[in-house]
């Protein structure tokens, strides 16, 4: 899948985008997954538009502002005052931005959907992801939520291990095939198969945790 998402990428000079994403789960329990003072010296803190528009990472402004309109919150974090990471969440469905569709996290108001989960390359052998996620583990718990459920890319084996680590849980996967304004999706739940011909097209995803 890898091979020929590169290939067609090459041939149509980026026209053409094949996504393969694992649909996991993973629960929230308030407890943290990081030992006593590892990490200590990373800060996370929840940011608002303005700050998540002055990141030193390429999102485009209208996706930023797409994910606030939603209700998506953004965690940021920081060491020695310079930004490290950040994981956005939201509580309740989510209009992805990578491709057309909508994921609806069940059951409602007991799981939320996280995505977009970034750490700067240098702090990648570090505590940035699990400090992200001990702080987004307690603010979920405190809103009732007991699992997260996110798309990750099937190509993306770093991420995949990380999320191992918390007890993933994968619920499905899911392929969509981008070539300007059509897209077809194959995915192991329902609707199973959605071709759309328009960008107002999209197909909806429900995804349960049990």
């Amino acid at each position: 899948m890898y091979a020929l998402s590169r290939l067609l990428a090459v041939v149509s000079a980026g026209r053409i985008r094949l996504h393969a994403y694992y649909l996991v789960a993973q629960p929230v329990s308030g407890q943290p997954a990081l030992p006593p003072r590892r990490g200590r010296g990373i800060v996370v803190r929840e940011i608002g538009l303005d700050e998540a528009l002055s990141l030193p990472v390429e999102r485009p402004r209208e996706v930023i502002e797409g994910r606030f309109r939603q209700g998506a919150r953004c965690l940021m974090a920081s060491a020695d005052g310079k930004f490290v990471g950040f994981l956005w969440f939201l509580v309740g469905p989510y209009e992805e931005d990578e491709v057309r569709c909508r994921f609806v996290p069940r059951p409602d108001g007991a799981a939320s959907w996280d995505f977009d989960v970034f750490v700067e390359p240098s702090a990648r052998l570090g505590f940035a992801f699990g400090r992200l996620w001990d702080e987004a583990n307690q603010l979920l718990s405190r809103l009732g939520v007991v699992w997260s459920i996110s798309r990750i890319s099937a190509f993306n084996a770093g991420s995949l291990a990380a999320h191992r680590r918390l007890g993933l849980v994968r619920l499905a996967t899911a392929a969509f095939l981008c070539a300007g304004r059509v897209q077809l999706m194959l995915a192991t739940v329902k609707p199973y198969a959605h071709l759309a011909l328009g960008t107002s097209s999209r197909p909806t995803i429900d995804l349960r945790a049990e």
